[in-house]
Order: structure tokens, then C-alpha cells, then sequence
């Protein structure tokens, strides 16, 4: 038995909470997914498809006529960090950017489609990059035509390519 006052690692602790709209036509299609009349393993369920342990549910062929109905049922989810961060990272690279309407879309059976990797990067830093990259263009077309290239600006530009490539994986 753990020590009095003993607390579980934050990974491990669910204490964030997201709160699900579902239809009755979602309801029921979450429902077929789960072994036997265990409304209770909802919760289990959609964690599993939101760290993709559980692989998704084929689109069900008349989705598209039940999207806009009213959604009646909420569902309640605990989340611990890594799975709250999972759906972070999720909604940010994806056309959809709100988290209930994604894990939404993960109970439906769809991967929400992905962004421009161009709108998901700092724009300032996309500038820079093309920058650095007319620079290296130049360098090559000098080198190609035969003349002699100072090693201190091919540097530089390595360096300055470099240093940004940090940059973008940092901001992700």
C-alpha cells in the first residue's frame, strides 16, 4: 500500500477534462465499436483512439446526411497530460481547431485532413528561409559557372540555415 499522500505522476493522473457533443447517430456508431452493452468503456475507448492504440472504425457510408443533427449526449472524459497534449498537437496541425470536434472526427472514423505546412509555420521565419535559400541558389550558380567561391560566405549561410531549422523545429 502506498505511503499516506502518495500521488500518482502527472502522466498518470487524469485531471484534465473535455467534454464531447455526440448525435444520436455518433452515439450509436461509438456504441457499435464497443464490445457488448458496456456504455462505461466509452471513456477507455476514445483515449485509445486519441494515442491511435485502437485502430479506427470505417466511415459509416450515411455519415454525411446525420452531421448536422443536434447533439443531445455529452460525454465526459479524463484526460492526463500526455493524452490532453496528444490532442493539442493533433488539433494544431489539422483543419479542425477546436478539440471536442476532433476527437469527434476520431470517433467517426476520420483523420481530420492536415493544414498547409505553410500556415502551421511562423511566417516570419518562412521569409527568412527563402532568404537563405536565394543565398545558397546564388552560391551554387557561382560554383557551377566556374567561379572561385570564398569559403566565409558559404559558411555563413550554412550557419544562418542552420541557426532558422532550429528555430522551426522549436516552434512545432
Amino acid at each position: 500500500m502506498p505511503a499516506k499522500g502518495y500521488a500518482k505522476p502527472d502522466d498518470e493522473r487524469r485531471i484534465y477534462r473535455l467534454f464531447i457533443s455526440l448525435s444520436d447517430f455518433e452515439l450509436a456508431h461509438l456504441d457499435r465499436q464497443l464490445p457488448g452493452e458496456h456504455s462505461r468503456e466509452r471513456a477507455p475507448y476514445i483515449r485509445g483512439l486519441i494515442l491511435r492504440d485502437i485502430p479506427l472504425a470505417p466511415v459509416p457510408p450515411d455519415y454525411h446526411k446525420h452531421v448536422d443533427e443536434n447533439r443531445a449526449h455529452k460525454i465526459e472524459i479524463l484526460l492526463n497530460v500526455f493524452e490532453l497534449a496528444t490532442i493539442i498537437a493533433g488539433t494544431m496541425v489539422s483543419v479542425v481547431k477546436e478539440n471536442a470536434p476532433y476527437v469527434r472526427s476520431l470517433i467517426m472514423g476520420t483523420i481530420p485532413r492536415l493544414q498547409n505546412p505553410a500556415k502551421v509555420m511562423d511566417e516570419t521565419l518562412l521569409v527568412q528561409l527563402a532568404k537563405i535559400g536565394n543565398n545558397l541558389n546564388q552560391i551554387a550558380r557561382d560554383v557551377n559557372s566556374g567561379r572561385v567561391v570564398e569559403p566565409t560566405g558559404f559558411q555563413k549561410a550554412i550557419d544562418e540555415l542552420q541557426s532558422l531549422l532550429t528555430k522551426v523545429a522549436l516552434s512545432k
